[in-house]
């Protein structure tokens, strides 16, 4: 990378894959749909509050935290990621997913100042908790997804739509491919001067 560049910072490169618009939900609500999917999540209460606060966003990193966001604290080989409950809460987390573990470190650390969902499976109930959060149904708008590489490009795409066919046909939604016009394909081809 050239000197003149400067990385990003993780809540920088976090906010390009973040939606612009989040209607959010209550942990309240959260609760209930983790309950609903099966994950059924234990809540920490807090007074009244628990219910009515907002979630606007989710994050396992917590250098990646923003203001009224979810921080799922997930046990790691070395820590566990209620150990930077602290750093979360600084950068503005206003609720935790995790498990008993983390449920005890975050108690420990910070008290009962913000509600704590403890689940059994704390990376399961992630993805559902952040479909929540983000307003992601099955009746979302358009998934895209891209596939890059030097072999199987074709192949893969082939196998994912193929997939896509078999689990968005039977309630009448359409897929598609594409791949790069042969214009962009014979400039990509072309000797370089």
């Amino acid at each position: 990378m050239p000197s003149s560049h400067t990385p990003l910072s993780v809540a920088e490169q976090d906010s390009v894959f973040r939606p612009r618009h989040v209607a959010g939900t209550t942990v309240g609500r959260l609760a209930e749909e983790l309950q609903a999917t099966g994950h059924e999540p234990l809540l920490t209460p807090v007074g009244r509050r628990e219910h009515e606060t907002l979630l606007t966003g989710a994050a396992m990193n917590p250098h990646a935290v923003g203001e009224g966001d979810l921080f799922v604290a997930v046990s790691g080989a070395r820590a566990h990621g209620a150990d930077f409950i602290r750093q979360a809460v600084e950068a503005g987390a206003t609720a935790v997913l995790t498990d008993a573990a983390g449920a005890d470190k975050v108690r420990e650390q910070v008290g009962y100042r913000l509600p704590v969902l403890q689940v059994e499976d704390v990376r399961q109930a992630a993805g559902p908790a952040a479909a929540v959060i983000y307003g992601n149904t099955q009746d979302s708008g358009p998934s895209l997804f891209g596939v890059t590489g030097t072999n199987g490009k074709t192949t893969t795409t082939y196998f994912l739509r193929s997939l896509l066919d078999t689990l968005h046909g039977r309630r009448g939604r359409r897929t598609g491919s594409s791949a790069p016009s042969r214009s962009v394909l014979a400039r990509r081809r072309s000797p370089r001067s």
